[in-house]
């Protein structure tokens, strides 16, 4: 994804750094550096440090609801000295008001070139004078000829809002952006009309540009990627090993449990040029033997960023084995300049607990995701062991064994393996 387009800077909306740092981004585009452009928030002004009126940023636009009001404010900030406060006064019909990074007909502001092929992430800093106010963020959809389309919700919430400032991040998945959208835009919504009064600030906006999906490194077992001599951002997708599935209780002829499916998260990164980073790949949990639970799935990472594996089949205890619990992936996570933004995460779904008598065992969970790379699918949890016959296991990735069922012949399913791959 190349970097934003360059075009006549308005001198009142724009500093020389900021327009700098653009064309050098284009250089090491062109050069083959492509990747992340992580302070893409200096062409955005997302710290709202540059104000030629002192009251609205540079490269941007305020519009107040009904009695609500919108301004810089010097005195506190997450990042730099300054951040955009929007205060709404409460009562039927009022609000605040809504922050725009770019307005109909390029009066204010400059769209962000997008491709709909390419997953949009947004990271902010805020806080809230009162936890019940009403706050919204969106990206704005916009055709080639830059005329409005549509919008998407990045976040909403009126409950909960946080009284220090607070790192928080959205995403729009490439499969929920419009077909014909070509550029985007940003709004910040303090105080929807009719919320509570109070006010919201906003600080440190961050657009990140994932990185080209066009290559990629498979990862089925531990392993080092190492970064190129340009190399910016990664994209990386972690899938958890599946656990295997529970034995059999040669006392009581109670069956065993499934074993959990694992986790699967997409995690875009800072990454260092000419670096290697260690790559941990979760296998699948074998099936447990007689009066033994099943083994847990492996944890998948990527320089130190974990999706845990799905746990083990409990063993047959009477009343039969417990299903085993899914492995857990990241939830939307806050980014930093060094950290990682996460667009997707899934837990696989727990094994069934087995019955308590002669058959059959528990299923194996499941583990639903879609990565980059085709071949590798959802994986499916193995059926629970009925009679004499065999428990399934896992299939293809991240999905738990089935548990043995009561009759001595019976085996229980293993879990099936994790992968990691990452795009550059």
């Amino acid at each position: 994804m190349p970097p934003a387009a360059i075009v006549d800077p308005n001198p009142k909306s724009a500093t020389r750094l900021s327009w700098a740092k653009l064309i050098r981004q284009w250089i090491q585009y062109l050069a083959g550096g492509g990747g992340s452009i992580a302070n893409l928030a200096d062409f955005l002004n997302g710290s709202f440090e540059s104000s030629a009126d002192g009251i609205t940023p540079d490269n941007w636009s305020f519009t107040p609801f009904t009695n609500g009001a919108g301004a810089i404010d010097t005195s506190t900030s997450e990042d730099g000295t300054n951040s955009f406060k929007i205060t709404a006064p409460g009562g039927g019909g009022n609000g605040g008001g809504y922050l725009d990074s770019y307005i109909s007909g390029g009066s204010v502001g400059a769209l962000i070139p997008w491709s709909p092929d390419s997953d949009f992430w947004v990271s902010w800093a805020y806080k809230a004078s009162v936890a019940t106010m009403s706050n919204k963020v969106e990206v704005r959809w916009w055709d080639s000829s830059k005329l409005y389309i549509s919008s998407s919700t990045l976040w909403s919430a009126s409950s909960g809002q946080p009284s220090s400032w607070t790192p928080n991040a959205g995403n729009v998945l490439a499969a929920s952006i419009p077909s014909n959208a070509r550029y985007a835009s940003i709004r910040f919504t303090g105080g929807q009309t009719g919320s509570d009064a109070g006010s919201v600030w906003y600080d440190e906006v961050k657009v990140f540009y994932p990185a080209s999906q066009g290559k990629y490194q498979i990862f089925t077992s531990d392993g080092t990627f190492t970064t190129g001599p340009r190399q910016t951002s990664v994209t990386v997708d972690l899938i958890s090993g599946g656990a295997g599935g529970g034995g059999r209780n040669t006392g009581t002829n109670s069956c065993g449990g499934g074993g959990g499916g694992g986790a699967y998260s997409r995690l875009t990164m800072n990454v260092l040029p000419n670096t290697s980073y260690t790559v941990t790949v979760g296998q699948g949990g074998t099936g447990g033997s007689a009066n033994a639970g099943g083994a847990d799935g492996g944890d998948s990472s990527f320089n130190g960023y974990t999706v845990t594996g799905g746990k083990g089949g409990g063993a047959g205890t009477g009343v039969g084995g417990t299903g085993g619990a899914a492995g857990s992936g990241y939830a939307i996570l806050p980014t930093t300049t060094s950290g990682a933004l996460v667009s997707c995460t899934a837990n696989g779904t727990a094994g069934t607990a087995g019955a308590n008598i002669s058959s059959p065992g528990g299923n194996g969970g499941s583990l639903s995701f879609v990565t980059g790379v085709t071949p590798f699918t959802s994986g499916t949890g193995g059926a629970g062991a009925i009679g004499s016959g065999n428990a399934g296991s896992g299939t293809n990735y991240g999905a738990g064994g089935g548990g043995q069922a009561a009759d001595v012949s019976s085996n229980s399913g293993n879990g099936s393996p994790g992968i990691v791959v990452v795009y550059y």
